[in-house]
């Protein structure tokens, strides 16, 4: 079972929503059914999942005291880049901002029994597809299976390519950035440049003719010729026209 995050100051708030997760739990079969741990602040939650994963989907308020939803987003993503966040507010001038830290939705409050369980699905498809997507390194005399998700971005680096992961480090391949990009196969991977693909599901930031990957410090360049494509992409993961 995924394990549903729910984070919002308001307790009356936090009963809303678990009653309409309740409401979806009761349309699925116990094996689709979500667990629902409720977290009274941001800096609550951040408190345990600094130790532990506590969820694979999160549902957070926007406009909350000392660390707000978007802050809390940004961090989750940082330590498990495969969590699903879905911001839940009554304010509609949020929407954008939250696809700037990559949400997977924006719901208003006032929608959610419409909504949110639209959302629980797709989300729950989501997890299930990175779950089945990884792909082999042999590394050091061994095999490492790495998961999609964990893809931060491949660069070539002289006659090798350096995978960057989010928790195994630094691979080394011998094959070519386009033999890997074939085995890959997912649109989640864009080209940068000759020399670069990146996992669209890291891009914190684009620039001008640049992007920045979450916890990565330095932007990576894009070329004029892959500008349009990654670009265009990437608006559309963010739901941005």
């Amino acid at each position: 079972m995924a394990v549903v995050a729910i984070c919002d100051e308001d307790p009356r708030e936090i009963q809303l929503t678990i009653d309409a997760i309740d409401v979806f739990n009761q349309t699925k079969p116990v094996r689709d059914q979500v667990i629902v741990r409720a977290f009274p602040s941001a800096k609550n939650l951040w408190f345990e999942m600094v130790d532990q994963d506590i969820a694979d989907i999160f549902i957070l308020d926007i406009n909350m005291p000392e660390m707000n939803g978007l802050e809390l987003a940004h961090r989750i993503h940082q330590i498990n880049s495969r969590a699903v966040i879905i911001f839940l507010d009554s304010h509609i001038e949020y929407a954008d901002d939250s696809y700037k830290v990559d949400a997977f939705r924006f719901i208003l409050k006032s929608e959610r029994m419409e909504h949110l369980p639209e959302a629980l699905d797709a989300a729950l498809i989501r997890l299930k597809d990175e779950r089945n997507q990884y792909v082999g390194f042999r590394q050091d005399g061994e095999i490492v299976r790495v998961p999609f998700g964990e893809i931060i971005y491949v660069e070539k680096v002289d006659r090798k390519l350096l995978v960057h992961t989010m928790r195994q480090g630094n691979i080394y391949s011998n094959e070519t950035l386009a033999k890997l990009f074939e085995r890959l196969n997912s649109k989640r991977f864009l080209y940068a440049d000759q020399s670069y693909f990146v996992n669209v599901d890291h891009i914190l930031k684009l620039g001008s003719h640049t992007v920045t990957l979450i916890g990565e410090k330095t932007p990576i360049p894009v070329s004029r010729r892959m500008w349009p494509a990654l670009k265009s992409a990437v608006l559309k993961e963010w739901h941005i026209t």
